[in-house]
């Protein structure tokens, strides 16, 4: 079975980083796909990081990785290399 990668960059995201995961997690999994998902924080000076390792501790699927401040294109290499 193939499986689909999400790569979901993260900066400053603490209002929302929490609800976003859910929602595609639930949407992965009501499609019944075979799923990885890497969270890229890079940088956030709030609860993003915290937030998002909170969110994936229960999941093995979700795998956090936290990189100093870098640009969008930055995280998605970076999320594409793992």
């Amino acid at each position: 079975m193939t499986t689909l990668t999400v790569i979901v960059p993260a900066y400053n995201e603490a209002g929302c980083i929490a609800q976003t995961l859910k929602v595609l997690v639930s949407a992965l999994r009501d499609r019944d796909l075979a799923f990885e998902m890497v969270v890229v924080e890079n940088g956030s000076t709030d609860s993003t990081l915290v937030d998002a390792r909170t969110f994936a501790a229960d999941d093995d699927a979700i795998v956090v990785l936290t990189r100093p401040v870098a640009d969008y294109g930055e995280a998605m290499r970076e999320g594409i290399l793992t």
